[in-house]
């Protein structure tokens, strides 16, 4: 097989994809709370609440899906490159600060940061950098198998039928890498599964700018409060007895 050409197709009906933007964006929100009790857990309860932890699954691979749509579909592929980057450069600090992490462990924007740079070198014509782009994910939140997860959802969302199948199997072989052979498992390859058929079906989607915003500035924002109230949670005085 050649390499797949990625190009998002359009989709008709202006109702339908009315509708479908309502759900993209309701999928997007969702994956934004599920990530905060993720976080809240990890951050302030030491990771206490396994049913938190579970909740937390479904957040990533909505971020992949959504990250994957908008390399593809994006006409200004420097700026989003900008907009992540100033994103997880800005979250760093927060996030080890609010997650305990190590000083070379890299945040989920970073992760999705390698994986949409992977899927820009395809579409511009240098597929070689591809894999080179997503080495950095080694030291990045869910490996290199989460940068990975994002030009394997754009093969899927944009590539020909061979690909998209051979994409699926990638996958499902990255999932047991992500989330183990357990209820995340299910978890998030369930949400896989359903962000890859809306994003199938928004191809024709346009987001407010408000919306598509949203999440650069609520994923440090959230991590700065949660690392706050880390800090003076760990620096309150005990309690007598």
């Amino acid at each position: 097989m050649r390499q797949p050409h990625l190009v998002i197709k359009a989709r008709n009906g202006a109702c339908d994809a009315v509708s479908t933007t309502r759900l993209l964006d309701s999928l997007k929100w969702l994956a934004l709370c599920a990530m905060t009790v993720d976080h809240v857990n990890a951050a302030l309860l030491a990771r206490a609440s396994e049913t938190m932890t579970l909740i937390g699954r479904v957040a990533f691979p909505v971020f992949v899906f959504a990250a994957a749509f908008g390399a593809l579909k994006t006409r200004a592929p420097r700026r989003y490159l900008i907009r992540l980057t100033l994103c997880a450069l800005l979250a760093q600090p927060f996030f080890q600060l609010a997650l305990g992490t190590p000083w070379w462990h890299l945040n989920t924007v970073f992760t999705l940061l390698w994986g949409v740079a992977a899927v820009l070198a395809w579409r511009g014509g240098r597929p070689w950098l591809a894999p080179l782009s997503l080495l950095p994910g080694l030291v990045s939140d869910y490996g290199w198998a989460g940068a990975a997860a994002v030009p394997a959802a754009a093969v899927m969302l944009a590539g020909s039928w061979p690909w998209q199948a051979a994409a699926a199997l990638g996958f499902l072989w990255l999932g047991p890498q992500l989330w183990g052979l357990s209820s995340y498992l299910v978890v998030g390859l369930a949400a896989s599964a359903a962000a890859f058929l809306l994003w199938t079906r928004g191809q024709r989607q346009t987001t407010p700018a408000g919306a598509r915003y949203a999440f650069y500035v609520f994923y440090p924002l959230h991590l700065a409060i949660l690392a706050g109230l880390r800090l003076l949670w760990q620096h309150m005085p005990a309690g007598p007895g």
